[in-house]
């Protein structure tokens, strides 16, 4: 019958004015939606449960966040030559694999971005700059950091060196 999947266009997110403030449970509802394309289904279902949970309010202050942070995502080539100095705004996870999302590629898509690459195995790691599909991290069953903070790639250079 009729196929749900995730679009990769850009769903853009509401606005709030000065005069009009929009309470956060209604924020949060929209910018829900917003997000919905940068995490899985599994990740969506999480903070489904824990919207209805004791912790609710800090949820979605966290789905606000993570909202403002994808909305200023640098498009390419907006980072291009600052290396080290480029700014991360979104971190995905897997096990000791992490994904550090500097800038998209294309501003209408969220699919196609680059970022810089930690792959951690008990012998060596492989850290690289490279292009990254947000699409096929989702469907690998990478999650996506909330409680990430925007940093420079040098700030998370530093926290994977072996002393």
């Amino acid at each position: 019958m009729f196929k749900f999947y995730k679009t990769v266009d850009r769903v853009h997110r509401p606005s709030n004015t000065e005069f009009h403030p929009t309470p956060l449970a209604v924020r949060a509802a929209q910018d829900a939606i917003f997000i919905s394309p940068y995490i899985s289904n599994k990740q969506a279902k999480e903070i489904a449960l824990s919207l209805r949970g004791e912790n609710k309010t800090d949820m979605m202050k966290q789905i606000v966040s993570i909202a403002e942070v994808i909305e200023k995502i640098s498009i390419s080539p907006e980072q291009t030559g600052l290396n080290d100095q480029a700014t991360v705004f979104l971190h995905y996870k897997l096990n000791n694999w992490h994904w550090y999302i500097t800038e998209r590629v294309d501003g209408e898509r969220i699919d196609k971005a680059f970022g810089y690459v930690i792959l951690a195995t008990d012998r060596k790691r492989r850290l690289q700059f490279r292009n990254i599909s947000i699409m096929d991290l989702i469907a690998h069953g990478c999650e996506l950091d909330l409680t990430f903070s925007p940093q420079a790639v040098s700030t998370i250079k530093q926290s994977y060196i072996v002393h």
